[in-house]
């Protein structure tokens, strides 16, 4: 069985990176596939891996309520990083964009299934509420509407594409 996650920037969470894990031990990053094997882990935080041809060396540390934010440290350079379950970040960035104010919102599949239609095109100004995408799974179409106002400005997605929990449909500008 195969999971998929989300990392994003702890100060850009508009920065994100989606990669799969399998028992196999490949990770796919953004629909790139890789082997990764993890060479040494270390209570300290200590990690050697593996990564196509590539060893890279780092302290990871796992914090937060949910363990969920990694700090992150390679060749002298320090990252946070939010772990997330691809499904629980979808629904995480749609809940949270109601309260996020201004700037980009990126509308994600909550659910795997098949895009049926798209309601909007590049530049539309749409309403909170507002149908912007009918998706398909479970033989049940399911209406994905925007969590508020903004306009169009990409649309990532296009009618009959199957689409994974978390994939990007379409990111509005608020």
């Amino acid at each position: 069985m195969q999971h998929e996650y989300v990392l994003r920037d702890e100060l850009d969470r508009a920065e994100q990176r989606r990669f799969t894990l399998s028992p196999a031990g490949l990770l796919s990053i953004d629909g790139h596939a890789l082997p990764l094997k993890i060479l040494r882990r270390d209570p300290s935080g200590l990690v050697v891996v593996l990564w196509g041809e590539r060893v890279i060396t780092g302290i990871v540390r796992a914090s937060g309520e949910r363990r969920d934010r990694l700090e992150i440290a390679i060749d002298g350079h320090a990252h946070t990083l939010l772990l997330r379950d691809a499904a629980v970040d979808a629904m995480e960035q749609e809940m949270g964009i109601g309260a996020a104010g201004t700037g980009k919102l990126e509308i994600t599949s909550p659910i795997p299934g098949l895009v049926k239609a798209i309601k909007v095109k590049v530049g539309d100004t749409v309403a909170a509420g507002q149908t912007l995408v009918v998706l398909e799974a479970m033989k049940m179409e399911n209406e994905i509407s925007a969590p508020a106002s903004g306009v169009v400005k990409t649309i990532a997605a296009s009618a009959g594409q199957t689409v994974a929990a978390g994939a990007a449909l379409i990111t509005l500008e608020k």
